[in-house]
């Protein structure tokens, strides 16, 4: 809170606990003339979402955030012998910036580690936003909690709550690709002949059909 007779401080909401809304949540929080929140929908952030690629611009954004040494390594995978997991012409990556292959909670979980945890609400589904005539927006939850802000940041996914507000108009629409994704024991394939040691892909031979089939290892017990 202001002290008495200083200014008020920026009221910034993000909706929404995942890479995105904790990214920006640690920046937030590093300047003093703001008073954060964010909203998080889910009742506890936990493992959700599947295998991610880590590419060289997000190693780069992780030590800008300060947050590169919260991602154990074993919990990531990456060449035994360091060299990059998938091959894009990049000869001048450096090592600890190099591609690997997390689960998304690894990387949500590192962010977290950064985050004031007393400006987190969890169990907070956005359901309206409205300008006031002030131009502040006023926020209500499912809940029935309310808020007002100066400053709103929508990180709530594919059916966005806040992109609705901003975009009336956007409606979503099926890009007519279609992903298949499997978790395969590495004893099962680790004694196959030459399988590849990067990520790899395989496309069929005509526009219609396209398959990626992105090698993600996943050690025995685990």
């Amino acid at each position: 809170m202001s002290n008495a007779g200083s200014k008020p401080k920026l009221r910034v909401a993000i909706i929404g606990a995942g890479p995105a809304g904790l990214g920006a949540a640690i920046e937030f929080q590093k300047l003093p003339f703001v008073d954060l929140r964010i909203y998080e929908q889910a009742r506890e952030l936990r493992e959700v979402g599947a295998g991610i690629s880590i590419q060289r611009n997000t190693w780069r954004m992780l030590d800008a955030l300060g947050v590169y040494d919260n991602i154990d390594p074993s919990t990531i995978f990456s060449a035994a012998d360091g060299h990059s997991v998938q091959h894009r012409g990049q000869h001048d990556t450096p090592p600890r910036h190099k591609h690997a292959r997390a689960l998304r909670t690894v990387l949500q979980q590192a962010l977290l580690k950064a985050v004031d945890k007393t400006n987190l609400r969890l169990s907070s589904r956005l359901v309206e936003i409205r300008e006031l005539p002030n131009k502040t927006l006023s926020l209500r939850f499912e809940d029935e909690h309310t808020d007002e802000v100066d400053l709103l940041i929508g990180a709530d996914g594919v059916r966005s709550v806040v992109r609705q507000f901003s975009f009336p108009d956007h409606r979503i629409s099926y890009t007519g690709t279609t992903a298949f994704r499997a978790l395969v024991n590495a004893d099962d394939i680790l004694s196959i002949p030459n399988f590849p040691d990067a990520v790899t892909f395989w496309h069929g031979p005509t526009r219609n059909l396209r398959q990626s089939f992105k090698r993600f290892l996943v050690k025995s017990g685990k």
